[in-house]
């Protein structure tokens, strides 16, 4: 699965900042845990909101 995010400027829609985050889950047991599409997303956003910018972006 991949997450892809993207903040654009208000004035012009222009891309400042874009990230992604990629996850792959595999797991091999006698008894198969469930890995929901929710958990994927939000364990995928986790590792991509920290590298969102931390100061303001000035053009």
């Amino acid at each position: 699965m991949r997450l892809c995010l993207q903040i654009r400027d208000s004035q012009d829609g222009s891309v400042v900042w874009a990230g992604a985050e990629e996850m792959s889950y595999s797991h091999e047991s006698l008894a198969e845990d469930t890995i929901t599409f929710k958990g994927a997303v939000e364990q995928s956003a986790r590792a991509l909101v920290p590298r969102l910018p931390q100061q303001r972006l000035v053009s």
